[in-house]
């Protein structure tokens, strides 16, 4: 089975949606997803994308706030919401790492708050 570990040394970053006016579409996530993107295929490298059933196991590092006591790895229990966390992970993955979302069969996934803000995250064929 092959499996990959990823470091995305930016701080986490949350989908959002994005918002229209009458005649254009605007991503105010364009440089985010611009980042993410060239991170994530300078550390994938040539290797093929996974096509098949694979487990994804996730953590997301975030900074602490200004008013909270700094304990690492402490889970972090406020905004952004992990569902959010996820669907940006995710919109980076498809076509640099994985072929489609739906060959994703197992999911782990936690947050936590730590100095160093990141994205872990490792990509395991299953069977």
């Amino acid at each position: 089975m092959r499996s990959k570990s990823y470091c995305i040394p930016v701080n986490p970053i949350s989908w959002k949606k994005g918002f229209s006016t009458a005649q254009k579409l605007f991503d105010n996530q364009s440089r985010d997803h611009i980042t993410f993107h060239l991170s994530l295929e300078n550390i994938h490298g040539p290797e093929p994308i996974f096509s098949g059933s694979v487990k994804l196991e996730c953590c997301f590092y975030i900074r602490h706030g200004k008013n909270r006591p700094v304990v690492k790895d402490q889970h972090h229990i406020y905004s952004p919401p992990i569902s959010d966390l996820y669907k940006f992970l995710i919109e980076g993955l498809k076509g640099i790492v994985i072929s489609e979302e739906k060959i994703i069969c197992e999911l782990l996934m936690s947050k936590a708050y730590d100095t160093n803000p990141r994205t872990e995250f490792t990509i395991t064929e299953v069977c």
